[in-house]
Protein backbone atom coordinates (compact mmCIF):
# COMPACT_ATOMS: atom_id res chain seq x y z
CA UNK A 1 0.00 0.00 0.00
CA UNK A 2 1.14 3.57 -0.60
CA UNK A 3 0.50 4.31 3.10
CA UNK A 4 2.93 1.58 4.12
CA UNK A 5 5.55 2.88 1.71
CA UNK A 6 5.10 6.33 3.21
CA UNK A 7 5.69 4.94 6.70
CA UNK A 8 8.87 3.18 5.56
CA UNK A 9 10.16 6.36 3.90
CA UNK A 10 9.44 8.36 7.05
CA UNK A 11 11.30 5.86 9.23
CA UNK A 12 14.28 5.86 6.87
CA UNK A 13 14.39 9.65 6.89
CA UNK A 14 14.25 9.72 10.69
CA UNK A 15 17.00 7.10 10.89
CA UNK A 16 19.24 9.12 8.58
CA UNK A 17 18.78 12.24 10.68
CA UNK A 18 19.39 10.39 13.94
CA UNK A 19 22.47 8.63 12.55
CA UNK A 20 23.89 11.96 11.36
CA UNK A 21 23.69 13.11 14.98
CA UNK A 22 25.56 10.07 16.23
CA UNK A 23 22.79 7.52 16.49
CA UNK A 24 21.24 6.28 19.74
CA UNK A 25 23.82 5.96 22.53
CA UNK A 26 26.44 5.74 19.82
CA UNK A 27 24.69 3.01 17.86
CA UNK A 28 23.59 3.55 14.26
CA UNK A 29 20.02 2.70 13.27
CA UNK A 30 19.46 0.21 10.46
CA UNK A 31 16.03 0.01 8.82
CA UNK A 32 14.73 -3.22 7.29
CA UNK A 33 11.16 -3.48 5.99
CA UNK A 34 8.79 -6.25 4.98
CA UNK A 35 5.16 -5.95 3.79
CA UNK A 36 2.01 -7.31 5.41
CA UNK A 37 0.15 -7.42 2.07
CA UNK A 38 -2.97 -6.86 4.20
CA UNK A 39 -2.81 -10.58 5.01
CA UNK A 40 -2.62 -11.83 8.64
CA UNK A 41 -0.53 -14.87 7.68
CA UNK A 42 1.95 -12.81 5.66
CA UNK A 43 2.16 -10.24 8.46
CA UNK A 44 2.92 -12.86 11.11
CA UNK A 45 5.44 -14.64 8.88
CA UNK A 46 7.28 -11.42 8.06
CA UNK A 47 7.20 -10.36 11.71
CA UNK A 48 9.09 -13.57 12.52
CA UNK A 49 11.53 -12.96 9.67
CA UNK A 50 12.29 -9.46 10.94
CA UNK A 51 13.04 -10.83 14.39
CA UNK A 52 14.76 -14.13 13.55
CA UNK A 53 16.59 -13.31 10.31
CA UNK A 54 17.16 -9.58 10.58
CA UNK A 55 17.65 -9.44 14.38
CA UNK A 56 15.21 -6.54 14.65
CA UNK A 57 15.18 -5.03 18.13
CA UNK A 58 12.07 -2.90 17.52
CA UNK A 59 9.24 -3.47 15.05
CA UNK A 60 7.23 -0.53 13.72
CA UNK A 61 4.12 -0.18 11.55
CA UNK A 62 1.11 -2.42 11.08
CA UNK A 63 -1.36 -0.12 9.33
CA UNK A 64 -4.39 -2.43 8.97
CA UNK A 65 -6.06 -3.07 12.33
CA UNK A 66 -7.45 -6.51 11.52
CA UNK A 67 -4.06 -7.72 10.31
CA UNK A 68 -2.29 -6.17 13.29
CA UNK A 69 -4.67 -7.81 15.76
CA UNK A 70 -3.65 -11.19 14.39
CA UNK A 71 0.06 -10.40 14.31
CA UNK A 72 -0.05 -9.30 17.96
CA UNK A 73 -0.08 -13.00 18.84
CA UNK A 74 3.29 -13.42 17.14
CA UNK A 75 4.57 -10.33 18.95
CA UNK A 76 3.48 -11.79 22.30
CA UNK A 77 5.15 -15.11 21.50
CA UNK A 78 8.45 -13.48 20.50
CA UNK A 79 8.28 -10.81 23.24
CA UNK A 80 9.36 -8.10 20.82
CA UNK A 81 8.66 -4.37 21.20
CA UNK A 82 6.16 -3.11 18.60
CA UNK A 83 5.46 0.56 17.91
CA UNK A 84 2.15 0.27 16.09
CA UNK A 85 0.34 2.53 13.64
CA UNK A 86 -3.13 0.95 13.44
CA UNK A 87 -6.25 2.69 14.71
CA UNK A 88 -8.58 0.11 16.28
CA UNK A 89 -9.06 0.48 20.07
CA UNK A 90 -9.10 -3.33 20.24
CA UNK A 91 -5.31 -3.30 19.90
CA UNK A 92 -4.71 -1.45 23.14
CA UNK A 93 -7.68 -3.10 24.84
CA UNK A 94 -5.75 -6.37 24.52
CA UNK A 95 -2.89 -4.74 26.42
CA UNK A 96 -5.24 -3.66 29.20
CA UNK A 97 -6.90 -7.07 29.49
CA UNK A 98 -3.73 -9.18 29.35
CA UNK A 99 -0.83 -6.89 30.08
CA UNK A 100 1.82 -9.58 30.52
CA UNK A 101 1.16 -11.01 27.07
CA UNK A 102 0.72 -7.79 25.11
CA UNK A 103 2.80 -5.26 27.06
CA UNK A 104 5.19 -5.00 24.11
CA UNK A 105 2.64 -3.14 21.98
CA UNK A 106 2.50 0.67 21.93
CA UNK A 107 0.36 2.71 19.54
CA UNK A 108 2.36 5.73 18.40
CA UNK A 109 -0.10 6.97 15.75
CA UNK A 110 -2.95 7.69 15.05
CA UNK A 111 -4.60 8.62 18.34
CA UNK A 112 -7.18 5.87 17.70
CA UNK A 113 -10.44 5.31 15.86
CA UNK A 114 -12.48 6.72 18.77
CA UNK A 115 -10.95 10.20 18.62
CA UNK A 116 -11.24 10.13 14.82
CA UNK A 117 -14.99 9.50 15.09
CA UNK A 118 -15.39 12.26 17.66
CA UNK A 119 -13.58 14.71 15.39
CA UNK A 120 -15.81 13.86 12.42
CA UNK A 121 -18.88 14.37 14.60
CA UNK A 122 -17.37 17.62 15.90
CA UNK A 123 -17.01 19.12 12.43
CA UNK A 124 -20.47 18.07 11.25
CA UNK A 125 -22.45 18.82 14.41
CA UNK A 126 -20.49 21.38 16.42
CA UNK A 127 -19.04 23.39 13.54
CA UNK A 128 -21.38 23.09 10.55
CA UNK A 129 -24.73 22.63 12.30
CA UNK A 130 -24.36 24.63 15.50
CA UNK A 131 -21.81 27.32 14.59
CA UNK A 132 -22.64 27.76 10.88
CA UNK A 133 -26.32 26.89 11.08
CA UNK A 134 -26.30 24.44 8.18
CA UNK A 135 -29.44 22.26 8.01
CA UNK A 136 -27.94 18.77 8.22
CA UNK A 137 -30.59 16.14 8.87
CA UNK A 138 -29.40 13.02 7.09
CA UNK A 139 -25.96 11.55 6.45
CA UNK A 140 -24.59 8.45 4.76
CA UNK A 141 -21.35 6.66 5.59
CA UNK A 142 -19.19 4.80 3.09
CA UNK A 143 -16.43 2.95 4.91
CA UNK A 144 -13.70 0.35 4.61
CA UNK A 145 -14.88 -3.22 5.03
CA UNK A 146 -12.41 -3.53 7.89
CA UNK A 147 -12.21 -3.89 11.67
CA UNK A 148 -11.13 -0.35 12.43
CA UNK A 149 -13.86 1.31 10.35
CA UNK A 150 -16.63 -1.01 11.54
CA UNK A 151 -15.84 -0.31 15.19
CA UNK A 152 -15.44 3.43 14.63
CA UNK A 153 -18.88 3.69 13.03
CA UNK A 154 -20.84 1.27 15.19
CA UNK A 155 -19.46 2.21 18.59
CA UNK A 156 -18.84 5.95 18.31
CA UNK A 157 -19.69 7.85 15.14
CA UNK A 158 -23.24 6.62 14.51
CA UNK A 159 -24.36 6.89 18.17
CA UNK A 160 -22.96 10.42 18.47
CA UNK A 161 -24.64 11.56 15.26
CA UNK A 162 -27.95 10.08 16.39
CA UNK A 163 -27.60 11.80 19.78
CA UNK A 164 -27.30 15.09 17.88
CA UNK A 165 -30.51 14.38 15.97
CA UNK A 166 -28.81 13.39 12.72
CA UNK A 167 -30.23 10.36 10.91
CA UNK A 168 -27.74 7.90 9.42
CA UNK A 169 -29.64 6.61 6.39
CA UNK A 170 -26.88 4.33 5.10
CA UNK A 171 -23.66 2.72 6.29
CA UNK A 172 -22.04 0.94 3.37
CA UNK A 173 -18.83 -1.10 3.73
CA UNK A 174 -16.89 -1.18 0.46
CA UNK A 175 -14.02 -3.48 -0.53
CA UNK A 176 -10.68 -2.41 -1.95
CA UNK A 177 -11.03 -2.01 -5.69
CA UNK A 178 -14.47 -0.38 -5.58
CA UNK A 179 -14.90 1.35 -8.95
CA UNK A 180 -16.08 4.79 -9.93
CA UNK A 181 -19.23 3.29 -11.47
CA UNK A 182 -20.04 1.60 -8.17
CA UNK A 183 -19.53 4.83 -6.25
CA UNK A 184 -21.65 6.63 -8.85
CA UNK A 185 -24.52 4.23 -8.16
CA UNK A 186 -24.16 4.80 -4.42
CA UNK A 187 -24.20 8.57 -4.88
CA UNK A 188 -27.41 8.30 -6.89
CA UNK A 189 -28.98 6.30 -4.06
CA UNK A 190 -27.84 8.80 -1.42
CA UNK A 191 -29.20 11.71 -3.45
CA UNK A 192 -32.57 9.97 -3.73
CA UNK A 193 -32.60 9.54 0.05
CA UNK A 194 -31.94 13.24 0.62
CA UNK A 195 -28.50 12.85 2.18
CA UNK A 196 -26.96 16.15 3.29
CA UNK A 197 -23.44 14.89 4.06
CA UNK A 198 -21.57 11.86 2.78
CA UNK A 199 -18.94 10.69 5.26
CA UNK A 200 -16.11 8.59 3.82
CA UNK A 201 -14.20 6.47 6.32
CA UNK A 202 -11.59 5.07 3.96
CA UNK A 203 -8.00 4.00 4.38
CA UNK A 204 -7.67 0.60 2.69
CA UNK A 205 -10.08 1.46 -0.13
CA UNK A 206 -8.92 3.98 -2.70
CA UNK A 207 -11.20 7.01 -2.37
CA UNK A 208 -10.08 8.63 -5.64
CA UNK A 209 -12.92 7.04 -7.68
CA UNK A 210 -15.41 8.30 -5.09
CA UNK A 211 -14.12 11.87 -5.30
CA UNK A 212 -14.12 11.78 -9.10
CA UNK A 213 -17.66 10.39 -9.15
CA UNK A 214 -18.76 13.13 -6.76
CA UNK A 215 -17.15 15.82 -8.94
CA UNK A 216 -18.82 14.45 -12.08
CA UNK A 217 -22.25 14.23 -10.47
CA UNK A 218 -22.08 17.36 -8.26
CA UNK A 219 -24.76 16.04 -5.86
CA UNK A 220 -26.38 18.37 -3.35
CA UNK A 221 -24.42 16.96 -0.42
CA UNK A 222 -21.12 17.69 1.27
CA UNK A 223 -18.23 15.21 1.16
CA UNK A 224 -16.60 15.32 4.59
CA UNK A 225 -14.70 12.64 6.45
CA UNK A 226 -11.56 10.53 6.48
CA UNK A 227 -10.33 9.56 3.01
CA UNK A 228 -6.64 8.65 3.15
CA UNK A 229 -6.28 8.93 -0.63
CA UNK A 230 -6.66 12.70 -0.26
CA UNK A 231 -3.44 12.82 1.79
CA UNK A 232 -1.45 11.70 -1.23
CA UNK A 233 0.85 14.51 -2.36
CA UNK A 234 -0.38 13.93 -5.89
CA UNK A 235 -4.09 13.89 -5.00
CA UNK A 236 -4.80 17.07 -6.96
CA UNK A 237 -3.26 15.70 -10.14
CA UNK A 238 -4.66 12.18 -9.69
CA UNK A 239 -8.20 13.51 -9.29
CA UNK A 240 -7.78 16.20 -11.97
CA UNK A 241 -8.66 18.83 -9.38
CA UNK A 242 -11.68 16.99 -7.98
CA UNK A 243 -9.90 16.79 -4.62
CA UNK A 244 -11.13 20.32 -3.92
CA UNK A 245 -14.58 18.89 -3.20
CA UNK A 246 -13.36 16.57 -0.43
CA UNK A 247 -12.89 17.86 3.14
CA UNK A 248 -10.46 15.67 5.09
CA UNK A 249 -10.76 15.61 8.87
CA UNK A 250 -7.50 14.82 10.64
CA UNK A 251 -7.90 13.36 14.10
CA UNK A 252 -6.48 14.98 17.22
Amino acid sequence: MSIGKGEVNAVKLAAEEINEEGGILGHKIEVVSKPTELDPTVASTNFRKLVWREDAEVVMGGFASGVTLSAQETMAELEKLWLGTAASPKLTEKVAKDYESYKYYFRVTPNNAITMAKDIKGIIVDCLMQERGLPIHQVAIVRDDATWAAGLCKNVLIPKLKDAGVEVVAEDPVPTGTTGAEFESMLADYSAKGVDVLIPVLAHTNGVPLVKAWADRQPNMLLIGHDMAMLNLGAWEITAGAAKYSAFIIEG
